[in-house]
């Protein structure tokens, strides 16, 4: 195995608070206001398991003591002869999105390499610390060492266990991109460049992230990002929202690009070579993705509803189904203060729930967290809420928790009402209530259907079928009725006839 050298980490901290734009590229600055919700789902890294493809190789953890301890996986670029777009890492299950699980596949899509006049180590790649207590968030970094002077990632999201692209609203919060005067003096500068798929940048009033990489090499342009420009190490590791930038997306693929630029390279190719050989992973320093850290907060998102994991299911007639509710929590730092929390649910009078214990919540790990709530039935009225000892504790949020309620068919309801067509069709929409604020769910709908004997539609005027005995009985009368008018006839003209004959 080659020794790695040299790295520089594009610590892209997964983060719910700030944003960069892939297109504009000019990070915007909000004043009292808070972003908009769609975007403020980020990948949980933390429990993810996380495989390779291609010729990604993992490396072995703490290869460095201190802050650096993470979990390596690279791919070996020396003399550019690897291919592109053919190796990366697949995390899966970072969360849920709209009730489906979703991994994350990150693709070593390309990269810059400054000359192959040497076989000088070199490679590229990502890694994670799944608790990184420096940053306090799990985070995600984008590394290149050696001659490899730029990264291009493709992120791309997957319905969990398939290759199905699922389109996601979310974010990355960037953080340890900064210029440097270590070695080389001042003239190494880490940047990003947000390709497709991002949408707006977020910076502070303060923000010291700005197009400066251009500086260092005139085909960077503005559009690329460096977030800290007064003091060389002031944005290492830096929580302060001056040094960070957030990037917000909706889309199922991503591009972004990392580079590290050392002005030095122009005038000495052999810079590298001034690394001491000893150390496997000399010093870290890029930006990076955490789960927190906010530039600006984000609004509380729109929940959402299915049944049967499903926005419409079949279901028979003694039989169960289920609904579930789901609702995301940002970090506590990206959101305003939470002072309640409620999911509502008001069943139709067609049906019914057989106690609390068919009401479980669960968070996008699968852990059952039914105690964090209150559950209370009330009628038709289904409601849980959040108990007071969880409200302002850091581990409610950064998760997305799903209430399912499992429900049934009221025994002989008169469904007449519900009949649409072939169908009885039962409709149901939820909500949930933050700080007061009631938020809707989309409709979802059971089916199943009418017997033949039953009307299409309850608003359908009816056709009343006569009976065939019915039938029977009025034709006898008709034929009675004609018989005694032709005998009536035939009467009137004997007694005629007979009068004029006399």
């Amino acid at each position: 195995m080659k020794k790695i050298l040299k790295f520089s980490l594009f610590a892209f901290v997964l983060t719910f608070g700030m944003i960069f734009s892939a297109n504009a590229l000019e990070a915007e600055t909000l004043t009292n206001k808070l972003i908009d919700a769609k975007y403020s789902w980020t990948p949980d890294i933390s429990k993810a398991t996380v495989t390779t493809f291609g010729e990604t190789s993992k490396i072995n953890t703490h290869l460095q003591a201190g802050d650096y301890n993470r979990d390596y996986y690279l791919l070996d670029v020396t003399n550019n002869a690897a291919k592109t777009n053919t190796s990366g890492v697949l995390l899966k299950n970072v969360g849920k999105y709209n009730g489906k699980k979703v991994d994350m596949k990150i693709t070593f899509a390309s990269w810059k390499y400054f000359t192959t006049g040497t076989s000088y180590p070199s490679q590229v790649g990502i890694s994670i610390k799944k608790n990184d207590e420096k940053m306090g968030y799990p985070t995600l970094n984008f590394e290149r060492s050696g001659y490899a002077t730029s990264v291009t990632y493709k992120i791309e999201y997957l319905v969990s266990g398939t290759s199905t692209k699922i389109k996601i609203g979310g974010n990355y919060t960037i953080y340890d991109n900064d210029i440097h005067s270590l070695e080389e003096g001042n003239n190494r500068i880490e940047y990003v460049i947000p390709g497709t798929g991002f949408d707006h940048a977020y910076k502070s009033s303060n923000s010291e992230c700005a197009h400066y990489a251009h500086n260092f090499d005139t085909n960077l342009g503005n559009n690329s990002y460096t977030c800290n420009t007064a003091d060389n190490l002031a944005g290492d590791m830096s929580k302060k929202p001056e040094h960070l930038l957030t990037l917000t997306y909706e889309a199922n693929t991503l591009n972004i690009t990392y580079g590290y630029y050392n002005k030095s390279y122009a005038t000495n190719p052999n810079i590298v070579t001034t690394d001491d050989p000893k150390t496997t992973i000399g010093h870290p320093s890029g930006c990076g993705f955490m789960g927190g850290i906010p530039v600006e907060k984000f609004d509380y998102s729109t929940p959402s509803k299915l049944v049967n994991e499903k926005t419409s299911d079949e279901i028979t007639e003694n039989s169960e189904f289920t609904y579930s509710i789901e609702q995301f929590l940002p970090t506590q730092e990206n959101i305003n203060t939470l002072t309640s929390l409620v999911f509502k649910d008001i069943l139709e009078d067609c049906l019914t729930i057989e106690g609390t214990s068919k009401i479980k919540v669960f968070d996008q790990n699968d852990t059952n967290v039914t105690n964090m709530f209150t559950p209370q039935i009330n009628a038709q009225t289904i409601t849980l809420t959040l108990k007071d000892s969880y409200i302002n504790q850091k581990s409610t949020f950064g998760k997305t928790y799903t209430v399912q309620l499992t429900v049934k068919l009221k025994s002989g309801y008169d469904m007449s009402k519900y009949i649409d067509g072939d169908n009885y069709v039962i409709p149901n929409t939820a909500s949930t209530i933050i700080n007061g604020q009631e938020k809707s769910t989309n409709k979802v709908t059971v089916h199943y259907p009418v017997p033949a004997k039953e009307t299409q539609k309850n608003d359908t005027p009816q056709i009343v079928s006569v009976p065939s005995t019915a039938a029977t009985i009025s034709l006898i009368i008709v034929g009675v009725a004609v018989v005694l008018i032709i005998v009536g006839l035939g009467t009137m003209f004997y007694v005629t006839n007979k009068k004029s004959k006399k």
